[in-house]
């Protein structure tokens, strides 16, 4: 299957905390670029995780051999086109730096995008910027537009602190952009909340039938005490009723990949379901591995995104 993203790199201070190193990541084909990326080392404000990490600020880069993107050459002869980093913070203390790319402009159709505050507006979010692959009339329209709290996909993430997550958003009213995501075979969009300091920000994916996101996409919440996790939504290709097969399950936190990564903060990667307490749907047995991205509110876990490949 192709998938939008090609690869999930997670990288995290050296033991000085002078340096990033990668920690994990999920490279699938392209292992000449993980190779180079694990031999490499990015200081504070260098390269696109070290940009995330000293601005505080989600970072993305539309065309990375037009940037300041330290592995270039490298990424030119992996057909990666593009990269999105996201920083982790707890308190004013980095914790990780999570970056996604992505590749084949002319053919991979999906999107990944930031919305922040209107410069002209602050009661409204509007496109701080975006890839969208083969997607132009949606880039084009997705830049023309707002969003108040509560309104669409992006404003409702905003109000309700929380992901969400939209099943064919041609047919939701929650969906603005309902004619271009039917025009274009956007099956499934999910936004999450990037809250840190005084910025309020949306991340948003828009997965296509093509070339999805990732196969399953599932969010995990604490209970109100904060001792267990439990499922609150997720979309899948193959499974349809995630609630009934999630209805009794809780986790605990340290249990498993979903507990470590409570216990921690920072994404977790799973090569195997099992080992790491994930095969709870006989569905998932279409899926290889696993990518957990902790969503947290000034160091406050409010939910666990789990993608599966």
């Amino acid at each position: 299957m192709r998938t939008f993203i090609k690869v999930i790199e997670v990288w995290v201070p050296t033991t000085d905390r002078r340096q990033l190193q990668l920690a994990d990541g999920l490279f699938g084909e392209y292992l000449d670029f993980e190779e180079q990326s694990r031999q490499t080392r990015f200081d504070y404000d260098e390269g696109l995780p070290g940009k995330a990490w000293s601005r505080a600020y989600p970072q993305i880069i539309t065309d990375l051999t037009d940037s300041y993107f330290l592995r270039k050459q490298h990424a030119h002869q992996a057909n990666l086109t593009a990269g999105i980093a996201l920083p982790i913070f707890s308190g004013e203390f980095l914790l990780s730096v999570v970056v996604f790319l992505c590749g084949d402009k002319e053919y991979d159709a999906g999107a990944i995008e930031l919305w922040g505050s209107d410069e002209n507006d602050a009661d409204k979010l509007s496109l701080v910027d975006g890839y969208y692959g083969s997607l132009n009339l949606l880039a084009r329209l997705s830049r023309r537009m707002s969003f108040a709290k509560g309104v669409g996909l992006p404003g409702n993430v905003w109000d309700y602190n929380l992901p969400i997550i939209i099943n064919e958003p041609a047919n939701s009213p929650l969906f603005l952009r309902r004619g271009s995501a039917e025009n274009d075979g956007v099956n499934m969009a999910f936004a999450m909340p990037y809250i840190y300091q005084h910025n309020e920000l949306v991340l948003s994916f828009l997965s296509t039938i093509d070339t999805p996101i990732a196969n399953r996409f599932e969010i995990w919440v604490p209970e109100r005490n904060h001792t267990n996790l439990f499922f609150h939504s997720g979309f899948c290709n193959r499974e349809k009723n995630l609630l009934n097969v999630y209805r009794d399950k809780r986790v605990n936190k340290n249990e498993g990949i979903l507990g470590q990564t409570w216990l921690s903060g920072c994404p977790q990667i799973s090569r195997d379901l099992v080992k790491d307490n994930l095969d709870f749907d006989p569905a998932l047995k279409y899926s290889s591995t696993a990518f957990t991205l902790p969503v947290l509110d000034n160091g406050l876990l409010r939910s666990i995104v789990v993608l599966y490949f």
